[in-house]
């Protein structure tokens, strides 16, 4: 208790927002007891536009998710795909392409090529930087772009802008190690 609480983001779905916005705060401030210091309300995830449901038949099982995909492509579908506060659609088609298209083929990409170029030519060590150029300093421009709007992004619990960001800065990265031709 000592260690967890005060709560300094309690998340809860938006289905029971009533109790742990107005019933739960009771019940801690009788009991003198902090309330957390922020609450954050996500939507339903869903399923051609409905609310997942049982008596609907339109439920995903979690585990049989689980046996066709890693457990942080999932996560990061999820945090990209629909923005904090708001109702978001899952389709397996919708996931695999967000997997492909921006881990596999996009981030992954960048980071691999990236890693084995330095492993490759420099045993592993990343190297002294020469004199930059033009590209060079517009990139080191962008990275500090990148690190304050995902700073802010963060702070403001935007996770799926912080993930695009990151997304379309890897894919600029990528432009630019094809525009250097180190090799």
């Amino acid at each position: 208790y000592k260690k967890y609480w005060p709560a300094d983001v309690h998340f809860i779905g938006k289905g029971i927002n009533w109790f742990h916005s107005v019933v739960w705060p009771a019940i801690l401030l009788s009991a003198g007891i902090p309330l957390p210091k922020l609450v954050l309300v996500h939507g339903y995830v869903t399923v051609g536009g409905e609310k997942l449901s049982k008596s609907k038949g339109n439920v995903v099982d979690p585990f049989e998710l689980l046996k066709k995909f890693q457990v942080d492509a999932i996560r990061y579908f999820l945090l990209r795909e629909i923005p904090f506060g708001e109702d978001g659609d899952f389709t397996e088609k919708a996931l695999i392409e967000r997997t492909n298209n921006e881990l596999v083929a996009n981030i992954g990409n960048f980071v691999h090529r990236t890693l084995t170029f330095i492993w490759n030519n420099f045993e592993g060590t990343i190297p002294e930087p020469g004199k930059f150029d033009e590209l060079d300093k517009s990139l080191e421009n962008s990275i500090k772009a990148v690190v304050r709007e995902v700073e802010n992004n963060m702070e403001e619990n935007r996770v799926d802008e912080t993930l695009k960001r990151i997304a379309d800065f890897s894919a600029s990265c990528n432009q630019y190690f094809q525009k250097k031709e180190p090799w």
